[in-house]
């Protein structure tokens, strides 16, 4: 017998022996854990972004209420023969729907406002703006309502085509007039801007204005769905039909 042969199977046994106790199963191994308060990678971005959607569409939502009340504003306006004609010439409407509780001289709180402008083929889509506040010097007693600002001039719609504050008062050099019951043959002089409100009480003219006037960056991108400019609404430029209960309601 080749003594050789048992030499070799006992090498071949103890290299197999050898080998066999470095092997592991990694199949078994336990999963990675995260130490406890640790955050998981992606995360904290997920949420800001779920937080910011959900912001959006709430911003979203506000806008369109305000529009649906806007319409209820202008049907007012066309049911009233006496201001048709002031509105027939107007270059552009911002409604303030529902204002708050006013005193004698004293300008209501801050608030919003959606203005639509005419165009070659009728009324614009709406634009939303915040206003710090609004002067209409009414009566004692004068309770809150709706309130309309008829533009007459292109030197105040040209405000509307800029993001940036302004104001509507005779400081700014604009000439306004009110459309109280009082007061109907008060306008058609050359006037920049008309008012009208279904206030109680009568306008203090000299009182008449409304300040800082702000183009609302969170509900005007977030009604739209993208990024928009106030000139390409106001000139017709974004194709939507948004808006169309307050354009039909303008449109009689």
């Amino acid at each position: 017998m080749n003594r050789r042969i048992p030499i070799a199977i006992a090498a071949l046994a103890l290299a197999l022996a050898l080998s066999g106790c470095d092997y592991q199963n990694y199949d078994d191994e336990p999963e990675a854990v995260a130490p406890e308060g640790a955050e998981v990678e992606g995360t904290e971005a997920t949420e800001d972004r779920a937080e910011e959607l959900g912001e959006t569409v709430d911003e979203a939502a506000e806008a369109e209420e305000l529009v649906q009340e806007a319409a209820t504003v202008a049907r007012q306006l066309q049911a009233d023969p006496e201001i048709g004609e002031a509105l027939a010439q107007a270059k552009a409407i911002l409604i303030a729907p529902d204002y708050a509780e006013v005193a004698a001289g004293v300008g209501v709180r801050g608030g919003e406002a959606v203005l639509v402008a005419r165009t070659q083929d009728g009324w614009s889509p709406p634009v939303f703006y915040d206003i710090g506040s609004i002067s209409i010097g009414a009566q004692l007693g004068a309770t809150g309502g709706d309130i309309a600002m008829l533009i007459m001039s292109d030197d105040v719609l040209n405000n509307f085509n800029e993001d940036q504050n302004f104001s509507l008062d005779a400081d700014a050099g604009f000439t306004l007039v009110d459309f109280s019951a009082q007061a109907q043959e008060s306008w058609g002089k050359g006037e920049d801007v008309v008012f009208w409100s279904d206030t109680e009480g009568a306008f203090a003219g000299v009182s008449l204005g409304a300040t800082d006037i702000d183009w609302d960056d969170e509900e005007n991108p977030a009604y739209y769905g993208q990024s928009v400019t106030p000139r390409q609404i106001l000139n017709g430029e974004i194709q939507t039909t948004k808006g169309g209960a307050l354009t039909t309601a303008l449109s009689g």
